[in-house]
C-alpha cells in the first residue's frame, strides 16, 4: 500500500523506476501532484535516483539491457506527467542535450539504446532518431532542438561512412563548430575517429557517457584535446 508522506512517495517513485513499472510510475507521479510536492523535487529525488541506480548496476554488470530499458520507460512515463505540472520558477537542470541515432544504412540499435538509457540516468536530454538516419536529419534535428551534441552509431563497415558524411555536411553548412559530433559502434576505432575529424569516441556504453560528461564540463581556459577518445 502506498503511503502518502512525501518521503514514502518519493521512495516508492524511485522504486517504480528500479522495478521498470510504468503504471506505478504514472500513478505515483499523479500522487505527487495531488500532494503538492514540487515536480522538480519528485524528478530529482524520485525518478532520477531510480534510473541512476539502475545505470550503476548496468555498469557493474549486475543487470542487463532489457531491465535498463524498462527502467528508462518507467522514468519517461513519470517524467511526462511531472514536466506538464512544473510551476513557475521550477527548472530542470540538464547536463546537456544530445541527438542520437544509428546512421543511414544500419538498423542496429541495441548499443545506441544502452547509451541513451545511461545518458538519461545521468541527466542528459535525449533526442533519439532511431535507425537508418540520414546525415541531414542529424543536423536538422540538432538545429531544431538546440542540441549540444550529435551521437552517431554504426555497427557495419559499409555504413560508418555516413558518420564521415555527416561531419563533412556540417562543415559545408557552416555549422561544424556548433555541436560536438561524436561516434561509436562496434566497427569504430581511434584511427577512424581521427580520419573523419570527429570530436570524440567511447568504446563501450559507459565510456560514451563519460565522454559526454567530460565534454559538457569543458571550460574555455582548460580546453579538452579533440578528439577525446575514452576507452
Amino acid at each position: 500500500m502506498i503511503q502518502n508522506t512525501k518521503v514514502d512517495i518519493l521512495k516508492n517513485l524511485s522504486q517504480s523506476v528500479i522495478d521498470g513499472d510504468v503504471e506505478t510510475a504514472k500513478k505515483l507521479s499523479k500522487i505527487v501532484i495531488e500532494n503538492n510536492i514540487p515536480s522538480i523535487e519528485a524528478i530529482n529525488e524520485g525518478l532520477s535516483k531510480g534510473v541512476e541506480a539502475m545505470g550503476d548496476r548496468f555498469g557493474k554488470g549486475d543487470i542487463f539491457l532489457p531491465e535498463l530499458i524498462l527502467s528508462s520507460d518507467a522514468m519517461n512515463a513519470g517524467l511526462e506527467i511531472l514536466l506538464s505540472n512544473l510551476k513557475t520558477g521550477e527548472k530542470i537542470e540538464r547536463k546537456g542535450k544530445i541527438v542520437l541515432g544509428t546512421v543511414k544504412g544500419d538498423v542496429h540499435e541495441i548499443g545506441k539504446n544502452i547509451v541513451a538509457a545511461l545518458l538519461a540516468s545521468k541527466g542528459f536530454e535525449i533526442i533519439d532518431l532511431g535507425t537508418d538516419v540520414d546525415p541531414k536529419e542529424f543536423l536538422n534535428k540538432a538545429r531544431e532542438t538546440g542540441a549540444d551534441m550529435i551521437g552517431m552509431s554504426s555497427l557495419m563497415t559499409t555504413s560508418r561512412i555516413y558518420q564521415k558524411d555527416t561531419i563533412k555536411l556540417a562543415e559545408d553548412m557552416g555549422i561544424r563548430d556548433k555541436y560536438y559530433l561524436l561516434v561509436g559502434g562496434g566497427v569504430i576505432d581511434p584511427p577512424w575517429v581521427v580520419e573523419i575529424k570527429s570530436d570524440g569516441y567511447g568504446k563501450m556504453a559507459p565510456d560514451a557517457v563519460k565522454l559526454c560528461e567530460m565534454l559538457m564540463k569543458e571550460k574555455p581556459q582548460t580546453p579538452i584535446k579533440i578528439p577525446l577518445i575514452v576507452e
